[in-house]
C-alpha cells in the first residue's frame, strides 16, 4: 500500500525539469569521480579475486549490522529503563490512551520523525527504539513515521544531494515526509 501511495504521489508531484538536472548532477558526479576502470562483473564472478571481494563485503556488511543492533538495543534498553513513561505521553500526544482521537494520532506521526532525527542509530538499530516506543503507548501509525524517517537524516540528505543535487534531495525528503 505504502508503495502504491508513494507511486501516486510521485507520479503526480515530480517535475521534469528537476528529474532531468537531476540527472545531468549524476553525471557530472561520475565523471568527477574517475571510476573509468570499473571491472566486468562476469570477470568477477568467475574468479578468486571476485570472489574475495565479495567475501570481504559480506564480512563488512554483517559488521556494521551487528554494530547498529547493538548500539540500538543499548540505548532502547537505557531509554526503557530510565525515561519514564509520562516523558512518551507529553511527547507522543495521546499516546497510551485507549481511544486516542485522529489529531492525537496525526501528532505522534509528526513527532515520529522529528524524535528518530534526534535518536538516529541506523536503520537496524532504531527498530528496538520503536519497539520502546510502541511499548509505551505510541501508536502503529507514529511508531512508523519513526522507522521510516530514518531515511530523511541529515547523513542520508547530504548523501543524496552529493548525487543528485540539493533540490532532488529535498524533494526527495518531501515525498518520504508526505508518505
Amino acid at each position: 500500500m505504502l508503495i502504491l501511495l508513494m507511486w501516486i504521489f510521485v507520479r503526480f508531484t515530480r517535475s521534469k525539469r528537476l528529474v532531468k538536472q537531476a540527472r545531468e548532477h549524476a553525471r557530472a558526479q561520475e565523471e568527477r569521480s574517475g571510476d573509468d576502470n570499473i571491472p566486468d562483473w562476469k570477470e568477477l564472478i568467475a574468479s578468486r579475486e571476485g570472489w574475495r571481494q565479495v567475501a570481504n563485503q559480506y564480512i563488512m556488511e554483517w559488521k556494521m549490522v551487528w554494530k547498529d543492533v547493538t548500539v540500538g538495543f543499548t540505548v532502547a534498553g537505557i531509554i526503557a529503563a530510565f525515561v519514564p513513561q509520562s516523558f512518551f505521553q507529553m511527547l507522543f500526544v495521546g499516546s497510551g490512551a485507549d481511544d486516542p482521537q485522529f489529531w492525537q494520532i496525526l501528532l505522534q506521526t509528526l513527532v515520529g520523525p522529528i524524535a528518530a532525527f534526534f535518536t538516529f542509530i541506523g536503520s537496524m538499530g532504531n527498530i528496538p527504539l520503536a519497539a520502546v516506543l510502541y511499548g509505551n503507548g505510541v501508536r502503529f501509525a507514529g511508531v512508523m513515521a519513526f522507522i521510516f524517517s530514518d531515511l530523511v537524516v541529515l547523513p542520508v540528505l547530504r548523501i543524496q544531494a552529493k548525487y543528485y543535487g540539493w533540490k532532488m534531495a529535498m524533494y526527495i525528503m518531501g515525498v518520504f515526509l508526505v508518505i
